[in-house]
């Protein structure tokens, strides 16, 4: 069995080795952190968009923009971008307030994805408001969705 691993292990080493020198040599304007910056720096400036194809402001922050909102959070994580963590701060603070609504109800992993952003929020800042809006998606994804039309068990 050690001799499979060790056999792996070397398999394993000329391919992280090629795979670190493939990921040096970007074009200009290419590399991982020059996209992850345009792409931060967009979607802070950028309001919330509704992606079913309606040009009118959207209903809740959708899957998509949760998930960009989720890269662009751990992009400023990654990179110690403190600037660009308070400006996705500052977007996430009127859920609390004035863009509510926005908020999407817990009823669909599609809707309980969003508990990564406040969770991400907390592991940045440490405010707990965060923590306990997304532990309240993440306890929401176990129940029955509200508009189940027959009973089902787990």
């Amino acid at each position: 069995m050690r001799k499979l691993i060790v056999a792996g292990l070397m398999v394993c080493i000329p391919l992280g080795v090629s795979a670190q020198k493939a990921f040096k040599d970007w074009p200009e304007g290419t590399s991982p952190k020059t996209v992850g910056e345009l792409v931060s720096k967009r979607f802070v400036e950028v309001p919330h968009p509704n992606f079913n194809g309606n040009p009118a402001p959207p209903n809740e922050i959708t899957y998509p923009e949760t998930c960009a909102w989720f890269g662009a959070l751990r992009y400023a994580d990654i990179t110690k971008n403190k600037k660009l963590l308070r400006q996705l701060e500052e977007r996430f603070l009127p859920i609390f307030g004035p863009e509510r609504r926005l908020q999407p109800l817990p009823d669909h992993v599609d809707h309980t994805v969003f508990g990564t952003i406040p969770l991400q929020l907390y592991a940045q800042t440490g405010k707990e408001i965060y923590y306990h809006m997304g532990i309240w998606y993440a306890d929401e994804q176990w129940k029955m969705p509200r508009n189940t039309k027959h009973k089902e068990e787990y």
